[in-house]
């Protein structure tokens, strides 16, 4: 996660292997939520390789935070 309107602030982040399931393991990332004092826009992006780390795909999302 990328705050583009601070981008500077380390939010945290990582990789976690893909074990096939739904859901990542509790702290499977270090990770500070947003809770910017004002409106800031805040860019997800998820990589999908597979297991000789060849990109299969990639995906983002820009949202506005609160």
């Amino acid at each position: 996660m990328v705050d583009l309107d601070a981008p500077t602030f380390s939010h945290g982040g990582g990789k976690a292997a893909y074990a096939g399931k739904a859901e990542l393991p509790s702290g499977a990332f270090k990770f500070v939520g947003p809770c910017p004092p004002a409106t800031h826009r805040y860019e997800w992006t998820v990589v999908a390789r597979d297991a000789a780390g060849k990109r299969l795909g990639t995906a983002s999302a820009t949202i506005r935070y609160p």
